[in-house]
């Protein structure tokens, strides 16, 4: 299990309090629909994969992005027990939520960038890394749990 840091931890906290669940979720889903081209398959109720005005303008997209990152600010506060908390989520995630491990991973991947994007002077290289080692060690913790 991953140790943080009570400054690393404080600034996920920073960071991630000012994350917009609603616009920063719909921007990381549509990059995620636009970019991986097997993703789509996987999110079939949510509507038309046609065309990116599609992808962009479909309420459904922006919605389910924000529940995701509703669900991983959950465990942002979790960090000193990941296994835990997605013992305790994994069912919900998987059944209901539908998210799988390959996603996950390519989610936090294209959220770490809108993030990035969003918080260009506060996501600082040392601020990137703890990101980078928060999002590994919520991979480690999700597969724990599905494989449960």
């Amino acid at each position: 299990m991953v140790s943080f840091t009570e400054k690393e931890k404080k600034d996920i906290e920073e960071i991630w309090s000012h994350v917009d669940h609603k616009r920063n979720g719909k921007e990381a889903l549509v990059r995620l629909l636009l970019n991986q081209r097997s993703t789509p398959s996987c999110f079939n109720s949510l509507g038309s994969f046609d065309s990116v005005d599609d992808i962009s303008s479909d309420p459904k997209v922006a919605a389910h992005g924000e529940k995701i990152l509703q669900y991983i600010g959950a465990a942002m506060k979790h960090l000193d027990n990941l296994d835990a908390h997605f013992a305790e989520h994994h069912q919900h995630l998987a059944s209901k939520l539908h998210v799988d491990l390959d996603n996950f991973v390519r989610f936090g991947d294209v959220l770490k960038i809108v993030i990035a994007r969003t918080f260009h002077k506060e996501y600082t290289p040392e601020v990137g890394a703890t990101f980078e080692e928060a999002f590994s060690a919520m991979k480690d913790a999700f597969s724990k749990a599905v494989t449960k």
